[in-house]
């Protein structure tokens, strides 16, 4: 096989891979965050981040109050980005526990000292175990459980402005 044809061979192989990349990341990319939409969030006890010795279950969820859960860590870049807007949230009075995922205790704490929480609790997942079971596949991800503890929305990375009036605030209008 001739070098030209290598070449040709070597595009075509690789035009194929990015039009699959392509084709995947634009093709309904919200329909694998879908689970538990509808369904009640799962039970679990965790400690907090900052009381280890302290543990929480699902009891935290306040009756008649929609609840923002924010699955976040202090490596991810994408986490800084949307922290200063769910402090806003936290400001306006929104109750939001933090699911902290995947990360270093220690790293995590210092995260919060050094930016500020805009959380009211939280949750340390140290095995993973609560994420696992909503289906999480990354950070940040943001869940928004309704006021009898029933998870109404999901949204997989940073959560901004845009995406709080698309995809949050209908639901807790009832529209």
């Amino acid at each position: 096989m001739s070098k030209k044809a290598k070449l040709t061979s070597l595009f075509v192989v690789l035009g194929g891979f990015i039009a699959l990349l392509w084709v995947g990341l634009l093709s309904e990319p919200d329909k694998s965050n879908q689970a538990l939409i509808d369904q009640a969030f799962p039970s679990f006890t965790l400690p907090l981040l900052g009381s280890p010795e302290i543990r929480v279950n699902e009891q935290v969820f306040k009756d008649s109050q929609w609840t923002i859960v924010n699955v976040w860590a202090s490596w991810c870049v994408v986490c800084e980005k949307e922290h200063e807007f769910l402090k806003q949230l936290d400001q306006q009075g929104y109750f939001i526990i933090g699911l902290n995922y995947r990360d270093d205790i220690a790293s995590a704490a210092q995260y919060l000292r050094r930016n500020g929480s805009p959380y009211e609790v939280t949750l340390y997942d140290h095995d993973s175990d609560l994420a696992l079971r909503l289906g999480v596949i990354g950070t940040p991800e943001t869940i928004l459980v309704d006021q009898h503890g029933v998870v109404r929305q999901r949204h997989l990375g940073e959560l901004t402005p845009r995406v709080w009036q698309s995809k949050f605030t209908p639901l807790m209008e009832g529209r």
